[in-house]
């Protein structure tokens, strides 16, 4: 199998996606087969402007049928890509094309419904970014996705393809299958690396920032359980959660943002303190220590940050960020329906 590819960047009216078999190679030890849409983990991202309509054309050369989701985007029904629901899944050696125009901007992301517990945990997603019409620059804009893999996919539930059900000794296969989900829901604890964009530790790719620039991070979680990431050094604001901008959002410093499975948020600082500063995970998971991004100054060369993963940090109350906007409805109200 090839090894993984750089994720590229696809914009315009027509974009191809491949999903295809490949190698990822999360650190120095540790080699994966993985399921990608077009060579790469995470897939190609997929950058449109609000009010475009987009087609793009899904050919699988994967040994198993496979689909495309929007997670979270509106879509027309028949574009949404739920397998047996409201298409057929694309059969290896055909092709599916999507269309839809872009009509809510904001950070998504999409990826394979058909076994989509196994699909998605083998890597087969991708980011959806739509850019507003009248978006506010940021000098640099950066999306991180998060994941967690199993060293010995092997050993794990998680990977059925590889299972042998005849001499498991469990009876029928249905059961099988059963206590195989069940069992799997249960124990996280086989997940033992987590990555940033695919890869892991120190082979996670710096960010580059100068001072005085504004930042964007667009943090997507595509794994199976939350993360809370701390960013050190620095005040930032959480620009947007799962697309949707946030009403007057306000400063925070040293407090965790905790991530669930599926969700986005986006946010923003100032480069406003050179050096080399840390964005990482907390917690005391196998893979926590290695779920951290360097933020480099140009031209800095002192490195004086320290991982803390283990420091016990408030998390943000999302239920009390930003300002609410009054609605079009009031409990007080009369209502016909």
């Amino acid at each position: 199998l090839p090894l993984v590819t750089n994720t590229e960047v696809l914009s315009g009216k027509e974009i191809n996606l491949t999903a295809k078999e490949a190698l990822l190679q999360i650190n120095d030890k540790v080699k994966l087969p993985v399921y990608t849409y077009n060579g790469s983990v995470p897939g190609a991202q997929i950058r449109i402007k609000q009010g475009e309509t987009v087609k793009i054309n899904l050919k699988n050369e994967l040994p198993e049928p496979v689909t495309i989701h929007w997670h979270g985007y509106p879509v027309p029904n028949s574009q949404d890509g739920i397998p047996g629901i409201t298409m057929d899944a694309v059969k290896p050696g055909e092709t599916f094309t999507y269309e839809f125009t872009a009509t809510v901007p904001g950070t998504y992301w999409y990826h394979s419904h058909q076994e989509s517990a196994k699909q998605v945990d083998k890597g087969l997603y991708g980011t959806l970014i739509v850019e507003p019409k009248n978006e506010e620059k940021v000098d640099r804009d950066y999306t991180l996705v998060l994941d967690e893999w199993m060293s010995n996919p092997d050993e794990g539930n998680m990977d059925m393809s590889g299972m042998d059900h005849s001499n498991m000794g469990h009876g029928n296969s249905s059961d099988d299958k059963e206590m195989d989900m069940s069992s799997m829901s249960h124990d996280m604890s086989m997940y033992d690396i987590f990555t940033i964009n695919g890869k892991s530790g120190s082979a996670v790719k710096p960010l580059k920032v100068k001072k005085g620039e504004k930042v964007r991070l667009r943090l997507i979680n595509a794994g199976y359980m939350p993360h809370k990431l701390h960013l050190h050094g620095h005040e930032f604001k959480i620009v947007a959660t799962d697309g949707q901008p946030l009403k007057d959002p306000q400063p925070i410093k040293d407090e965790l943002l905790n991530i669930a499975p599926g969700e986005r948020y986006d946010i923003e600082f100032t480069a406003n303190n050179p050096g080399e500063w840390l964005l990482e995970c907390h917690g005391d998971m196998k893979g926590t220590d290695d779920m951290k991004v360097k933020i480099q100054y140009e031209g800095a060369t002192n490195n004086m940050d320290k991982a803390n993963a283990k420091e016990n940090l408030p998390i943000v109350d999302m239920t009390k960020y930003g300002k609410h906007e009054l609605g079009q409805f009031t409990l007080d109200q009369k209502y016909d329906l």
